[in-house]
This record gives C-alpha cells, sequence and structure tokens, in this order.
C-alpha cells in the first residue's frame, strides 16, 4: 500500500447495468427488472478488476451478485477468486430485510419478470414465503405489496436476523468471499407494534438508525468468526455533516443529528460505517462538511453517486469536481475510506476521468499529495486530450452541450435550487450560462450545439490516437444532441 493512500478504496455497482464490455450491449431493466447482462458477468467485472488493480482501487461491491440463472453461483466464485489474485475484494451487496437478502435472483432461467420465483434457503422471497407473518407491515397495518426482488422483512423479528445469520454463514463458507457491503433496505419502514415501540421518533422516514443496530452487530460477529479479516461495511443512507444549507431533514442523504450518530456508537468498533456525502461535495454544497463534521467510528467509508444512473446527469457525467471534493475532504476528516460508482466503462471519458481523479487523489498514480485540481488537470489529464490546457477545453465544451441538452424545466431547476443538479456551470468561466440557455428556442440551442460541434471536431482532426478518440465521443455525444434539438417535439 502506498503511504497515506485510505484503507478502503471501493467501486459501487449493480450487476444488472455494469457496462463494461460492450460486445453484449444489451443491459437490463432496473433493479428488480429483467436482467440480460448476467451472460457478461464475467467479462464486465473481470475487466473491472484489472482496471483497479493497476489504479489502486482495492474493492467492488456488487448488488445482484448472487443469482442463479446463468451458472450465477460459479460466476461469483470465479471472480471472487480472480479479484483476490488481483489484490481486489469482490464484496457482494446483500440485504438484511430487502433486497433479496444474501441471494438475490433464485430464478434458475432469466426470462423475464413473468417467471416464477424459484425456491432458495438464503433467499428473502423464499424465506417470507416460507413465513409470511415475519413480513415488515405498512402505515395501514398490511403487508407491503411488493415484488419478489423488493419483499420487505420485519428487522425487529428474532426470526429474520436468526435467518440472516445463517444465510450470511453460507456466503462466507460456500463463496468463500472477502467482505459484504450491508444495508437493511432503505424504501419502507415496519410499522409493526415492535417496531414502533422500538424508534424514537423516526417513524414517517424510508429508513431507521434504530433498525441497524443490532443487525449490523450481530451479522459483523458472524463474520468475523468465520473471516477475521473480511470487511464489513454498514450502510447508514445518512451523511455526517450538518444540514447547513439543506433543508431536507429525513430520508436518503441527510444529515444524521448527534442523537442518531450517538445510536449507532453502539456497533462493533471493526464496521465499516459507510455515509451518503452527495450533498456535502461539489461546487456548491448544501450541507457543511468541515472540522467540526463528525464520526464516531475508526472505520468510515464517505460515498456519492456521481457518475450514475442515479443522478441527472446520468453515467456520462463529468463528476470530478464533486469526486475531487470528496476525497480531499475525506482526508481532511481522517476518513480511512472512500467509494464512487463504476458501472461505466472508462472508454467514456468522463467515466475515465472520474476514476482516475480518484485513484490520483487517493494516492495512487500520478503523485499529487495535495489534492490539487491545477496539478491533476496539467499532469493527468492534459496529456490524455492533447497537450496543455485542453483537458479544461474539452471540460468548457462538455458542460456547454450538456447544460443546453438540459430540457427547460430541468434548466430552470438548475438556476433556482442546485440541488437538482451539481451545478458544473460553475466549473467553467460563464457564471450566467444557465440562465442564456434558459432563454434560448430549441433552433437557438441547436445552433448553439452545432458550434461546439465545429470547435471540437476542429481540435479532433488535428489530433491522432487516444487523445482524437476523447474529441471523437464528445463530438458524437454532441452530435446526439444536437438531433434532440433538431427534432424537438411539441
Amino acid at each position: 500500500m502506498k503511504q497515506d493512500a485510505f484503507d478502503y478504496r471501493v467501486l459501487w455497482t449493480w450487476d444488472y447495468c455494469t457496462f463494461w464490455d460492450d460486445s453484449n450491449f444489451i443491459r437490463g431493466f432496473g433493479a428488480t427488472g429483467e436482467n440480460k447482462r448476467r451472460r457478461s458477468f464475467l467479462d464486465d467485472y473481470k475487466r473491472m478488476v484489472d482496471f483497479c488493480a493497476v489504479h489502486g482501487i482495492n474493492g467492488i461491491v456488487i448488488w445482484g451478485a448472487l443469482r442463479a440463472h446463468n451458472d450465477g453461483e460459479q460466476q461469483l466464485k470465479d471472480l471472487v477468486r480472480y479479484g483476490r489474485m488481483k489484490g481486489v475484494r469482490i464484496l457482494p451487496g446483500v440485504g438484511l430485510f430487502s433486497y433479496g437478502g444474501v441471494y438475490y435472483d433464485a430464478r434458475k432461467n432469466n426470462i423475464g419478470m413473468t417467471a416464477p420465483p424459484e425456491y432458495h434457503p438464503y433467499s428473502l422471497h423464499s424465506w417470507l414465503k416460507e413465513h409470511p407473518e415475519l413480513s415488515a407491515i405498512a402505515a395501514d397495518k398490511k403487508p407491503y405489496a411488493t415484488g419478489f426482488l423488493s419483499d420487505l422483512a420485519c428487522p425487529s423479528r428474532i426470526e429474520n436476523i436468526e435467518w440472516f445469520k445463517r444465510a450470511l454463514a453460507w456466503l462466507f463458507q460456500e463463496i468463500d468471499v472477502d467482505g459484504v457491503q450491508m444495508e437493511v433496505g432503505d424504501y419502507a419502514v415496519c410499522h409493526c407494534d415492535l417496531c414502533e415501540k422500538k424508534r424514537k421518533g423516526h417513524e414517517n422516514s424510508v429508513f431507521c438508525i434504530e433498525d441497524m443496530i443490532e443487525p449490523y452487530t450481530i451479522a459483523c460477529d458472524v463474520i468475523k468468526s468465520i473471516k477475521p479479516d473480511a470487511w464489513a461495511i454498514c450502510e447508514t443512507y445518512s451523511s455526517f455533516a450538518s444540514p447547513h444549507q439543506d433543508n431536507k431533514r429525513e430520508g436518503f442523504g441527510a444529515a444524521i443529528d448527534e442523537k442518531q450518530k450517538s445510536l449507532l456508537r453502539a456497533l462493533p468498533q471493526e464496521t465499516i460505517v459507510q455515509w451518503v456525502m452527495d450533498r456535502a461535495v461539489g461546487l456548491a454544497p448544501l450541507q457543511k462538511w468541515d472540522e467540526y463534521s463528525s464520526t464516531p467510528f475508526k472505520n468510515n467509508i464517505s460515498r456519492i453517486h456521481a457518475g450514475s444512473q442515479h443522478t441527472l446527469h446520468g453515467p456520462d457525467e463529468w463528476a470530478i469536481h464533486s469526486i475531487g471534493d470528496m476525497v480531499q475532504k475525506s482526508r481532511q476528516s481522517a476518513i480511512n475510506g472512500i467509494s464512487i460508482f463504476g458501472e461505466e466503462s472508462p472508454a467514456s471519458p468522463p467515466s475515465e476521468a472520474n476514476y482516475l481523479i480518484f485513484s490520483e487523489f487517493s494516492g495512487y498514480g500520478n503523485p499529487n499529495p495535495n489534492c490539487s485540481m491545477n496539478t491533476f488537470y496539467a499532469q493527468t489529464l492534459d496529456p490524455l486530450y492533447g497537450g496543455s490546457g485542453m483537458s479544461r477545453e474539452w471540460e468548457r465544451i462538455y458542460i456547454s452541450g450538456h447544460i443546453a441538452r438540459l430540457n427547460k424545466q430541468l434548466q430552470t431547476k438548475t438556476a433556482k435550487d442546485p440541488r437538482h443538479f451539481h451545478p458544473l456551470h460553475l466549473a467553467i468561466d460563464q457564471p450566467d450560462l444557465v440562465d442564456i440557455v434558459c432563454s434560448m428556442s430549441s433552433q437557438e440551442r441547436q445552433k448553439y450545439t452545432l458550434k461546439l460541434i465545429a470547435e471540437t471536431h476542429d481540435i479532433s482532426s488535428k489530433l491522432s490516437g487516444e487523445s482524437c478518440r476523447r474529441w471523437s465521443w464528445l463530438e458524437n455525444w454532441l452530435w446526439r444532441a444536437e438531433y434532440l434539438h433538431r427534432t424537438i417535439i411539441t
């Protein structure tokens, strides 16, 4: 390990939309939809492992890791061994009371969502089908109406916790994984009498800190008893920063208060606690992450959703400012772990840049001990884009085209409320760009985009090799935007 490197440097993924081998161009259809990527599972993830090994990334979280179809168990075993050879841990995402449990999809044939669920002892759906009385209860005191990949179990029933202990032990003994990322679920809470009594005034949230303490503690004990050096990553769905300008006081990514932090102190110290820091980073953060922001744990991972399906920008987001800011603030806060999304291949220049700043600011790649953005542009990006100043020029054109590409409703939200959009326009010397583009008609946006295309083509025509490829990618991306403007539907 390099000096001052983070202990945990992780890429986060769902298997159905990880797209590192585009010889299979089909993606899945959401976390609970049909998965058509599984036949490329090993090709996708072995490419990712190879990249991680070169760039100092030592863990890959995979949600949907265990599926029965396409010989999924053997695929995961093979990937775990491959990652171990390269120094990259494969970390299945497992839901304690949601997200399918340990065994996400027990169907042996992936023939669409009309296929009936099949039995596996460590599939949450199978468990709750056998024991429906252990299901989570909605506010109307009836079981939630869910699909078989989104079942919910009651977190207060000891039977569910004992079942998960057996499932987790099976995962470590049978698949021989080197760690997991655990979640209790973030799309509903149980309203049974046991759960209502246990909580301390957070009944309206989609998750509760109180639901995490006992299950995470027991799960961590199981893991460490089988494999002492395994990683036990426990998701909080919360930020440890202060709210500052963020008026969202509960729900996913909200700033956790000191009372809830004190509840988390009951977790074992060997736990790796994961925090959602999206609102505390970037060019105009809404939460304040400063020297007063604290976490009561030794091992912490800060993560953000930049460059993924979960942001307005989508997977092709140029997210170096948010990622760089997160890594730098993590260093200053003595956080020893970081995580970003890794579903897109570095063949996409924005994804490549995101991974490179993640690696460099983490202590790998080119030397940059002060996490300087100017140094990153000059020593790492400029050689990739054709020379001095070229990466900032690429960034300027990309951001200009991206803002012009947004529909007017989103442009207006961008100007008025940065929660809807990380304000990328602040990265370039055009502070009024959003207002200018908002005032344009579709025809004017088309002409504006054509101008950007001409600039891009003029540059790419003078380059060759990989630098030309990155500029050609941008030119093609802009042509797609131009088509949208030209064929506007009224």
